[in-house]
């Protein structure tokens, strides 16, 4: 049967078309009369297994009998561990992703899962890859008897030797990773083990499988590294798998999109009432965030950021300066867009507080995102270069957006009224609670303001009127309204700020230099600064076009 098979799968592999017509016309019947040889056929043809130059044909071969059925009962032999992975219905077998095949970190999500390999299907592959110890009795180091046995040490012996053998023989065995997934998958209750030396063995053979993907940059599916994310994710705060589950999340984070993996890690962390949990991945991110650069989540750092924030208001205290670490990590990369986008969200007062704390002691490196980092992830294509090429990122605005605010939607309808009111003796103090509430506007907005149609049109209607109280007969209101100007060209960006400046740069210049007042001298000199400037949110630096 085994050289009947390998002949029918070197003829399907022939380079001459007239014979491979010739053989799929006589190996179709097959579907009918014989559907396990057609599989067989199948899977071998469509995952690229024969291969004549290797001991001259294909190795698909066949299970060997259970222990409960064919191995003699030894003393102490341990019954056969109960499976329940359900038989696939249909022959079209998925293939691993061929070496160089298009991938990235966007790949579809979405993976039917039905369209697996079977168990026994799956047996049938991995039985002829020649795994040292494959149908030996369980009592004597059997693979296949192992794994599915319900002593954990069998099962444990038994992953590490598939992790032996992967590691060896990786590369060229690697269409057959995803029966491996399967039979994994069944034997140990879908990746929930209780027993931490077992989980141990599963993430340490995955981290040689997903060592693999990165060798040949092929992205793995979700079906295939979500799991595993969680899994480590949940064991991550326990003492003796801490390390191995932060080195599995390092090693999928370098052939998976690193913001998927954290989306699917603080997922599953989040159905975890343990604080010892959410301590561990918060060290984790943060260790992350070094290694990779907050670049390599691209615009997925607004996602991360929302979950630390979250966790900045856990009542364990390890928790919540784990968290404010990751956040002193986070300002020294982005800097005031961190900041600004912190100050626009709805957070407490107490988080507010924390924050505000946080970066005080954290200085911004504006050349943090230009440093060549120690991992990368090898399947994305970074913004410098191809797939796998630098470990460097673009800057901090190009990470995480920063927030816009409508300036005129936050004022009161009647407030330009109010700041040209000249009626009284007494109007001055309407003036003066025009410009308090156009200024308090401004100190509430954490990013930029929005100069978009009409928005924009109202702003210059605004500085307008703000440029008439530079000249105000009330001399306290001069250096308040030179003030307010500053703050609103400095929450503009470089463009608008270039259009808008024209309007009251000319009054700013004349009262800098000619004012007989010293504090509006120097009020005027501020806001010319902060006009001419381009906003922290996107930098800052000297804006040329103002």
């Amino acid at each position: 049967r085994k050289a009947a098979t390998d002949v029918l799968i070197t003829l399907l592999n022939s380079k001459d078309k007239a014979i491979v017509s010739t053989a799929e016309k006589v190996t179709s019947s097959l579907q009918s009369s014989n559907p396990r040889a057609f599989k067989t056929l199948a899977l071998a043809t469509k995952s690229g297994k024969p291969d004549a130059s290797r001991n001259g044909a294909s190795r698909p071969g066949t299970a060997p009998l259970k222990a409960t059925s064919s191995q003699p009962n030894k003393p102490g032999a341990m019954k056969a561990r109960p499976t329940t992975a359900p038989k696939s219905k249909t022959a079209n077998v998925p293939s691993a992703p061929a070496k160089n095949a298009p991938s990235s970190g966007t790949a579809d999500e979405k993976f039917d899962e039905s369209a697996l390999p079977s168990l026994d299907e799956s047996i049938d592959c991995l039985s002829g890859l020649g795994i040292p110890q494959w149908g030996d009795d369980a009592d004597d180091g059997g693979v296949l008897t192992g794994i599915q046995s319900s002593n954990w040490k069998q099962r444990m012996g038994a992953l590490n030797n598939l992790a032996a053998f992967y590691e060896s023989n990786g590369d060229s065995e690697f269409s057959s990773i995803i029966f491996l997934f399967v039979l994994v998958k069944a034997c140990t209750k879908s990746f929930q083990e209780s027993n931490f030396n077992v989980a141990k063995a599963i993430l340490e053979l995955f981290k040689v499988l997903f060592n693999i993907h990165a060798e040949r940059q092929t992205a793995p599916e979700s079906f295939f590294y979500a799991p595993i994310v969680k899994l480590a994710a949940e064991k991550i705060g326990d003492r003796k798998l801490t390390a191995s589950s932060s080195s599995c999340l390092d090693c999928i984070c370098i052939v998976k999109d690193p913001h998927r993996v954290l989306h699917v890690a603080t997922k599953a962390v989040d159905g975890v009432k343990s604080p010892l949990v959410h301590e561990a991945l918060l060290v984790w991110i943060k260790t992350f965030s070094v290694s990779f650069g907050l670049s390599a989540l691209s615009q997925g750092v607004k996602d991360v950021l929302v979950w630390i924030l979250k966790e900045c208001e856990n009542n364990n205290m390890k928790v919540k300066n784990s968290a404010r670490d990751v956040l002193g990590e986070m300002y020294t990369q982005l800097g005031p867009v961190l900041e600004s986008f912190v100050k626009s969200s709805d957070v407490s007062s107490s988080v507010s507080s924390l924050v505000e704390k946080v970066f005080k002691d954290n200085a911004h490196d504006p050349n943090a995102n230009q440093v060549e980092r120690k991992l990368k992830c090898v399947t994305m294509s970074s913004s410098n270069g191809p797939k796998g090429g630098s470990g460097r990122g673009g800057n901090a605005s190009s990470m995480l957006a920063v927030p816009t605010t409508d300036l005129m939607s936050a004022l009161k309808s009647d407030c330009l009224d109010r700041m040209n009111d000249t009626g009284d003796k007494k109007s001055w103090r309407n003036r003066k609670e025009a410009l308090d509430e156009v200024d308090a506007a401004l100190g509430k907005c954490g990013g930029l303001l929005s100069t978009e149609g009409k928005a924009f049109v109202q702003l210059k209607q605004l500085a307008a009127n703000l440029r008439l109280r530079i000249n105000d007969s009330q001399s306290n209101l001069k250096p308040l309204a030179a003030s307010v100007i500053g703050s609103l060209l400095s929450h503009l960006d470089d463009t608008a700020q270039a259009k808008l400046g024209p309007v009251v740069f000319p009054a700013l210049v004349n009262a800098a230099m000619n004012d007989m007042k010293k504090t509006m001298r120097d009020a005027a000199v501020s806001a010319l600064v902060l006009g001419t400037d381009s906003p922290k949110q996107n930098g800052g630096g000297t804006n040329a076009a103002s």
